[in-house]
């Protein structure tokens, strides 16, 4: 049940952002409050993004979770960063070395097992 309150409210933050974000004439006085206008554009962009990449990976959580697997996947401070920003936080961005096993029949690889081969 709190499950699906979060995600209505998830979903109603991204319907209202969809829309837009508001804007006036004071902030288009200055180059600051310009600044500032932008950042929250951006913010709102980013947040849009990751909050795609949550759903795709908050689903393949939930599936890999009600399969017969010896361990469980939790949420952690991962659940919505890009695949490349992920592979970057952890020293393998451009890194063929390791020998990479998919957990994910799609080929979602946020959620990669990695074994190195000595």
């Amino acid at each position: 049940m709190k499950t699906f309150v979060l995600s209505a409210s998830l979903v109603v933050a991204l319907v209202s952002s969809m829309e837009g974000i508001d804007f006036n004439m004071k902030d288009m006085e200055s180059n600051e409050s310009l600044s500032t206008l932008y950042e929250r554009w951006r913010e709102n962009m980013v947040s849009l993004r990751h909050f795609d990449i949550f759903k795709e990976n908050i689903s393949f959580t939930h599936e890999f979770n009600n399969k017969d697997e010896p361990y469980k996947l939790k949420l952690n401070k991962f659940i919505d960063m890009p695949e490349e920003e992920f592979r970057t936080f952890i020293g393998l961005a451009g890194n063929d070395d390791p020998m990479v096993v998919t957990g994910a029949a799609s080929g979602d690889k946020l959620f990669e097992i990695i074994i190195e081969v000595e």
